[in-house]
């Protein structure tokens, strides 16, 4: 009988190691991206190495000013650490006592074009000398779901602008999921799209690092403006540059792009950056440097510089962004199917529709229409007075029957009309038009009796630059152009833009 119970054992074991071994060769392995840069000599392959190297960059950058709340977004360079070590630490003590529930990952693409793309890394995880890291692939499957945000594999292994950060993130912020993003090149109008595409995965624990070096100054870069004062003159331009980013001036930002070439390879990020940043964020310059002064050679130099943003993920008129993107598709639907009852019925639903309470807040709200992408209608309210599904109900009516620059739209119509929400945020007084941001901003002009208004999206969508926005505006309130020069009050608001895509 023991014998028995033995062979029946023996059995039993083999069994489960031959069932064992068939399901494992069906078992999907994890997709790691292994990380290269260590074998193209960006920073060390050992791994002890190069922890203690990291180590100590952050221990010779602590100074007596720490962040006292947790950062949300960083720049920082992102050339071989024995160039950029010292600056990028300079970024990441600052972030390194806190806890994230993600961190966004956005470098610029050097090696592939992606014209108006970015290439977002699907993967299980990355893996650099210091281990794996995981990738967040519930964030990365609500930015695959938007035609722009695409999987190009062929990207990602050249690509050093993101790797370079994974090793930071590895010892400063150790056990915290990524989503690797490659930015491609960006028209003014799409920095305003992306940047409501990123937003749908930040949340308040997010931390966003934006992968840029700064100006690359020489015949191996084909940018020599000056001949003369090198060292200077790239000071200078430098500065300019992150006067704007501190500003929060995304219009500054792209015009002295455009004045000036400044071959700052991160500048897309960068634009992204400040598209998203919220109204009372404070941006901060913690490190500069640049390989001219490292190794004395100015004939061709790259500046590296760290800047820390501190204040909180949520728009002035307190919609967290992720929680407002569950909702998008039903106030869009609502917003329709209202417009579609009056022109049958003569008058609207009473139903309406429920979501979050901490959305259905008393709102400001627009709805316009357009029609093959020409304006049909476009009417809202500036101060809240009713909930925001209430307020979607009135002014979808108002867009769409009266709007006075238009005739009623008629029922035939509706299938070639596209319906845009904007959500506002509280108004405020704008001291100067300095303070205003392109893009992020809507504006309202107030002179005497005469005011008008443009939503945040109208500057970009024409193309138009700060002056031409505001020669425009005192137009619409029946002023001269110039009118707004002098003795103009202006107001400022952000919105958030919810639209079909049609």
């Amino acid at each position: 009988m023991r014998e028995c119970g033995r062979k029946y054992i023996v059995i039993v074991m083999i069994g489960i190691m031959v069932v064992t071994g068939f399901m494992n060769l069906f078992a999907e392995e994890p997709a790691v991206f292994e990380c290269t840069l260590a074998r193209q000599g960006w920073y060390q392959s050992d791994p002890i190495a190069l922890k203690t190297e990291l180590i100590g960059f952050l221990a010779d950058a602590m100074t007596d000013f720490v962040q006292p709340s947790p950062p949300i977004a960083i720049v920082m360079p992102h050339a071989g650490y024995a160039y950029s070590g010292a600056i990028m630490a300079t970024a990441m003590n600052q972030v390194r006592n806190f806890k994230y529930d993600r961190i966004i990952v956005i470098g610029p693409s050097h090696y592939v074009a992606l014209p108006n793309q970015a290439a977002v890394l699907v993967a299980d995880a990355v893996r650099t000398p210091l281990g794996s890291i995981y990738v967040d692939k519930k964030a990365v499957a609500i930015l695959r779901a938007h035609p722009k945000m695409v999987d190009r594999p062929e990207v990602h292994p050249q690509e050093h602008s993101v790797q370079i950060e994974y090793p930071w993130i590895q010892v400063a912020l150790p056990n915290t999921p990524i989503v690797p993003i490659v930015l491609g090149q960006m028209t003014r109008d799409e920095v305003a799209h992306f940047a409501s595409i990123l937003k749908e995965i930040i949340t308040p624990a997010t931390l966003v690092i934006i992968s840029s070096d700064f100006t690359h100054f020489g015949s191996r870069f084909n940018y020599v403006p000056f001949n003369t004062n090198i060292p200077a003159n790239i000071k200078r331009l430098d500065d300019a540059a992150l006067d704007t980013i501190q500003n929060k001036d995304l219009w500054g930002f792209q015009s002295l792009i455009q004045a000036t070439g400044a071959t700052i390879c991160g500048e897309m990020p960068i634009q992204l950056l400040l598209a998203i940043l919220p109204n009372h964020s404070d941006v901060r310059i913690v490190g500069y440097a640049s390989s001219g002064q490292l190794n004395g050679d100015w004939s061709n130099s790259v500046s590296y510089a760290s800047v820390v943003v501190t204040g909180e993920w949520q728009d002035d008129s307190g919609l967290i962004f992720q929680e407002r993107t569950k909702e998008d598709k039903k106030l869009l639907q609502f917003a329709r199917k209202t417009i579609e009852t009056v022109l049958k019925s003569g008058s609207s639903s009473n139903s309406l529709i429920s979501i979050d309470p901490v959305l259905n807040q008393n709102r400001s709200v627009f709805v316009t229409l357009k029609k093959h992408g020409q304006l049909r209608g476009c009417v809202g309210s500036v101060f809240p007075t009713q909930p925001l599904v209430n307020e979607v109900q009135t002014q979808a009516v108002n867009a769409a029957i009266n709007d006075q620059r238009f005739s009623p739209v008629t029922m035939s119509e509706m299938p070639n009309i596209s319906i845009e929400i904007t959500i506002l945020s509280p108004i405020v007084r704008c001291d100067s038009i300095r303070d205003i941001r392109l893009g992020k901003h809507g504006i309202i002009l107030k002179k005497g009796v005469a005011q008008a208004l443009f939503l945040p999206q109208v500057a970009i969508e024409e193309g138009w630059d700060l002056a031409t926005t505001l020669t425009y505006l005192a137009q619409k309130a029946g002023l001269s152009g110039d009118a707004w020069k002098q003795g103009t009050e202006f107001y400022t608001f952000e919105g958030v833009v919810i639209s079909e895509e049609r």
